[in-house]
């Protein structure tokens, strides 16, 4: 043992490795043990350690990736008068309606900036028999008119917010009088700080409607 007091660093063997009568030196720590600490950065205090067993650092959880489109579009159509030439094949009439429905579906308030229709195919309006239904319209109204191009809302300045809980919905009313028009909506939208657009349409298909036929037919619908 050296000669301080209490438990003492265990003494390495001299440079020469012989078990002569040449002492051991003992220093601040045993001969052959590199220990090596190193820190980067700024900080208060540090500690200096020889050996550390098991370290776990815990945190919060990072927050999911944002998703493409911040909001949740979903529509449906209603039309007093369809054309039909089959009874799986009606095509609703100029006239009738397309309702969007917009929810948040992050944590946060989306301004819609913007709704614009946009025109996939223009043909000459289509031939059938004339039938007749009703729905219940309603909410925030606008009319597009697809004979000029390009087709523009008409109705209210289109400047809304949507939020958890409190959704919109808009109803426009579909004019096309010279034509069987097909068609989609591109929403905009900007929310913490991203903008962006999200297509709307029928599950991937675009929305129709034609104008009425000349000879003028009807046929007894049925009242939902």
């Amino acid at each position: 043992m050296s000669e301080h007091d209490g438990p003492g660093v265990p003494e390495a063997p001299d440079a020469g490795g012989g078990g002569g009568g040449g002492g051991s030196s003992v220093g601040g720590a045993a001969r052959g043990v590199g220990v090596s600490n190193e820190f980067s950065g700024e900080a208060a205090s540090a500690v200096q350690a020889g050996t550390i067993g098991e370290l776990n650092i815990y945190h919060s959880p990072a927050p999911p990736p944002p998703a493409d489109s911040p909001v949740a579009v979903t529509c449906e159509v209603e039309a007093d008068y369809l054309i039909q030439r089959g009874w799986a094949d009606g095509v609703p009439l100029s006239g009738g309606h397309v309702r969007v429905f917009v929810e948040a579906c992050e944590d946060r308030a989306v301004l819609l900036r913007a709704l614009r229709p946009v025109v996939v195919s223009r043909r000459p309006p289509i031939d059938g028999t004339e039938t007749m239904h009703w729905g219940v319209p309603q909410v925030r109204k606008y009319t597009v008119d697809f004979d000029k191009d390009p087709p523009r809302l008409k109705g209210p300045r289109f400047l809304y917010t949507v939020a958890p809980g409190d959704p919109e919905v808009f109803e426009l009313t579909v004019h096309c009088d010279r034509y069987d028009v097909e068609w989609r909506l591109e929403l905009d939208w900007t929310c913490a700080g991203r903008s962006g657009t999200s297509v709307v349409d029928l599950g991937g298909h675009p929305f129709r409607f034609t104008a009425k036929p000349r000879g003028r037919r009807w046929s007894r619908g049925t009242r939902r």
